[in-house]
């Protein structure tokens, strides 16, 4: 899980993580596949409430897929990018994302907004 604050999110993005390949694509659940996205159903989890999620989804282009499957880098950016559309109506101390990878529901990525 990557844990940044917002003014961090995208240094931590175009950085890669030494530990994962960026483009190793990770099983995940898939609710809708097209020849333009995937998209995998998430939870946005939020301080002022982390026990009552908000279920979401993260559209993730094709280019940052491979085999139906979303990489590593396409599931941060589309999580970010529901992290930022969250907070331009809401403020809170930080947001979480998780997601099902192989069958868990696994924390992708915390943003502290502090």
């Amino acid at each position: 899980m990557k844990i940044m604050t917002i003014k961090e999110l995208d240094e931590v993005l175009a950085t890669e993580d030494p530990e994962e390949h960026p483009e190793q694509t990770h099983d995940v659940e898939v609710s809708l596949a097209n020849h333009k996205v995937v998209v995998v159903p998430c939870m946005l989890a939020v301080a002022d409430r982390p026990q009552r999620p908000q279920e979401i989804a993260l559209v993730i282009p094709r280019g940052l897929c491979r085999g139906g499957q979303p990489t590593r880098q396409g599931l941060l950016h589309a999580a970010a990018e529901a992290v930022r559309r969250h907070l331009a109506h809401r403020k809170h101390p930080w947001l979480e994302v998780r997601t099902r990878i192989n069958g868990v529901l696994t924390p992708l990525m915390r943003v502290h907004t502090a």
